[in-house]
């Protein structure tokens, strides 16, 4: 096929709602989809009683070890489960107070405001992935420390975290460094 030549795929997706108490057939089958299933049931009620801060995240997801729902992605994956989290509840919650407002940005306002938005969050990503490599390279990150990291968006504090890494000869040299 040639640079210019331009392919189409027609596609037919069957769609299952996997919620708590939803398909059990389908939950039955794939333990990893009832254990995510379990996973956002919890937070969603947590997210009924209280506001899903950094430490209440933490305690979700080691609950949710404790309790062998998705266990070892959790472990492996966990800072990166409540960066997601936040963000896509950030996204909600911006939709929800511009319908109780009755407010709406412009369409070209609002792409110029998430482009702005996207960059600096790219920043952010880019200075916490730098963090992670340089830390790595002096031992292993503990949950603590990587929920910590996440969760800093200031781009000055990353930055100066990042120096601090690069000078640290152990990661509890940094971790004093920026307590």
């Amino acid at each position: 096929m040639g640079e210019d030549e331009e392919t189409s795929l027609q596609l037919t997706v069957e769609e299952y709602n996997i919620n708590n108490g939803r398909n059990p057939k389908v939950l039955q089958r794939c333990r990893t989809l009832k254990e995510y299933s379990q996973f956002v049931s919890t937070v969603r009620e947590r997210a009924e009683k209280e506001p899903l801060t950094d430490l209440v995240m933490k305690e979700i997801l080691e609950q949710c070890i404790a309790e062998n729902i998705l266990a070892e992605f959790l472990k492996k994956y966990g800072t990166e489960v409540i960066s997601m989290l936040f963000e896509q509840l950030t996204e909600e919650e911006a939709r929800e107070i511009s319908k109780q407002d009755g407010f709406e940005i412009g369409r070209k306002e609002g792409r110029a405001e998430g482009r702005a938005e996207g960059r600096a969050e790219g920043r952010a990503e880019g200075k916490i992935e730098v963090l992670f490599d340089l830390l790595g390279e002096l031992g292993e990150i503990s949950q603590d420390l990587r929920l910590r990291i996440v969760a800093q968006r200031d781009l000055t504090v990353l930055g100066s975290w990042i120096k601090l890494a690069a000078k640290a000869g152990s990661i509890e040299d940094f971790e004093k460094e920026i307590s």
